[in-house]
């Protein structure tokens, strides 16, 4: 599917101004990736931002508190990921690669603070995303270090 397709699609970007969808669409780019591709490494800061257009993506990973495995996951066309590569440094939570070939579009971080400069508004809304996954995953990181208080 075409980037902008997904994108008007995909409730992350429902509450964008068609300036600003128009604005995300020509900041990002769009790339083929073979398989075994690694996005993204835990505890490595990524590259970029992802959407995924084509193909599969598996992420994986293990709990920084306990060390247990992930439940395994993957990610497909309309999904995003690698939220946390907008951040300055920030590591990334888990493995993603490709499950065979991948079509992607992706923002780095030099691309975005251009976008974010620009579009304020468009800004707050992917700030919002981000917050939301740091909380999400504080809130599975404190399940965690209760269990293993509990054993």
């Amino acid at each position: 599917m075409e980037l902008l397709q997904l994108i008007k699609m995909s409730a992350n970007f429902g509450a964008f101004s068609e300036t600003e969808v128009a604005a995300l669409v020509e900041a990002m780019m769009v790339s083929e990736f073979a398989h075994g591709h690694a996005f993204t490494r835990q505890g490595m800061p990524a590259a970029a931002l992802y959407l995924v257009l084509e193909g599969a993506v598996a992420v994986t990973g293990r709990d920084i508190v306990n060390g247990a495995a992930y439940e395994p996951a993957v990610l497909r066309e309309g999904e995003l990921f690698s939220v946390y590569a907008l951040l300055d440094d920030m590591p990334s939570d888990v493995d993603c690669s490709a499950s065979g070939p991948v079509r992607a579009a992706w923002l780095d971080r030099e691309r975005w603070q251009t976008l974010d400069a620009r579009y304020p508004e468009l800004g707050f809304q992917f700030q919002f995303m981000l917050a939301s996954k740091l909380a999400r995953d504080l809130q599975r990181l404190n399940e965690s270090a209760t269990t293993a208080s509990t054993r």
